[in-house]
């Protein structure tokens, strides 16, 4: 990923982490393209001001949701694609105010 790119993905995670707490206005489609990019950042070269930003954004998400009995993508998925709580803990976490949207998608979710 380049660094313009990581750049970008940061910025949109952090953007992401601020409007949580307005309450989660789109389904669960949209919700899992916002933690796929937080997987991304896992990779991406980042320098210690942008891993600091990270932390920061992380440490927002984590206060603005709570643990979700199942992976955002389903047992199955997180099977297949060895999603770990601990490691990809973004994928187990559901918003405190989930919109109308995603609380009804979510309360699919097995």
């Amino acid at each position: 990923m380049t660094r313009a790119k990581a750049e970008r993905r940061l910025a949109d995670w952090e953007q992401f982490a601020a409007s949580l707490f307005d309450g989660y206005e789109f389904g669960l489609d949209d919700y899992r393209n916002d933690l796929d990019g937080r997987r991304l950042l896992d990779d991406a070269a980042l320098d210690d001001a942008q891993r600091r930003r990270l932390d920061v954004a992380d440490a927002v998400v984590r206060a603005a949701t709570d643990a979700a009995a199942v992976c955002v993508w389903g047992s199955q998925v997180a099977a297949s694609e060895r999603f770990e709580p601990d490691r990809h803990w973004f994928y187990f976490r559901v918003p405190k105010q989930p919109g109308d949207e995603l609380a009804a998608d979510l309360k699919r979710l097995r």
